[in-house]
């Protein structure tokens, strides 16, 4: 191709660059042929390396690249960034709500420093005297001054407590996604998003081995097109923080099925969300096999117990109407 440019003429060469650039000269067949040939080369090594982060601290996010190859971001340069959520309202448009201590729910309170950070990438904490939270699918996108950058599969995970829902709930109880997309050339109208829980290992006697439980799926194929146009909405319309710099936007996919099932949702389960355009997911992923490692956006925590929080001296006063205080 490179060596048949000189002889095009100048219109046609200027069409051809464009139409590589945008992804228009490579199709679907070949796309997801390259998708799985990358997925297949690498699984071996993303499985171990999978494996090996369960027993480690994250300190990176990954992003797919275009050449299915992995960049990655440090904890510590993203994780600071201002999360905000959308929530539909009644006039038919979006409510958007700060979730970060910067900002928290109240500007008052959170310039008293009251607000704490909620942000996790691997463990979502459940204090053992608030009940197990609601979660449902969203899409996060990554902005860069107003722009999506990057799309990410995750939950919006909340609590009903003193008349409001609580997202920021203290230390890890908001979950945000690992692995990410480039926005760019994205096939919106192809990308699905499922869900699957691990459900927690048995307890056994001492001296056996614990064999890890499959993940079961609590929901597969999701379009995602609703959200992200009201994620196109919020932009339209957004105030001048969110326009500037980089920051997270998350919003809900409007659908009744979006809403899992909490009842394998329970302290010790995996919760893992998928987005990709592949043709199809698989009905069970276990540790025996590595067919599922297409490329994707993905969502990886795991429910952790923890001690209660309402009786603690250290509760800071905005938290006290979570739990009845």
């Amino acid at each position: 191709w490179q060596l048949a440019m000189p002889t095009l003429p100048r219109c046609l060469r200027l069409l051809a660059v464009l139409s590589c650039a945008h992804g228009w000269t490579v199709g679907a067949a070949q796309r997801g042929a390259a998708r799985r040939g990358a997925a297949q080369r690498g699984a071996a090594q993303r499985g171990a390396a999978q494996r090996g982060n369960s027993q480690m601290a994250l300190t990176h996010v990954d992003i797919a690249s275009e050449n299915f190859q992995m960049d990655r971001l440090p904890l510590a340069y993203c994780q600071s960034w201002p999360l905000w959520c959308a929530e539909p309202n009644d006039r038919g448009g979006q409510t958007l709500r700060h979730v970060n201590p910067s900002f928290g729910d109240d500007e008052a309170t959170a310039a008293s420093g009251m607000w704490v950070d909620p942000i996790t990438f691997e463990e979502l904490w459940l204090p053992s005297d608030l009940p197990v939270p609601s979660f449902h699918l969203s899409l996060i996108l990554v902005l860069k001054d107003g722009v999506p950058r990057y799309l990410c599969p995750a939950v919006d995970s909340t609590v009903e407590a003193g008349g409001r829902d609580w997202r920021n709930r203290g230390l890890k109880s908001v979950p945000m996604p690992k692995l990410w997309l480039p926005y760019r050339h994205l096939p919106i109208s192809s990308m699905r998003i499922s869900a699957y829980v691990q459900p927690a290992a048995q307890v056994l006697a001492a001296g056996e081995m614990a064999m890890e439980p499959p993940h079961e799926p609590l929901t597969v194929m999701l379009p995602v097109d609703l959200a992200l146009e009201a994620a196109a909405q919020v932009l339209a319309e957004a105030p001048e923080d969110l326009a500037t710099g980089f920051a997270y936007l998350s919003v809900r996919l409007p659908l009744d099925n979006a809403r899992l099932d909490n009842a394998l949702l329970q302290p010790g389960a995996r919760l893992r969300v998928f987005l990709s355009d592949a043709d199809e997911f698989p009905l069970v992923i276990d540790a025996q096999t590595d067919e599922w490692a297409w490329e994707r956006g993905e969502l990886d925590i795991r429910l952790t117990q923890v001690s209660a929080g309402g009786t603690s001296e250290y509760l800071p006063e905005v938290y006290k109407p979570l739990y009845g205080r």
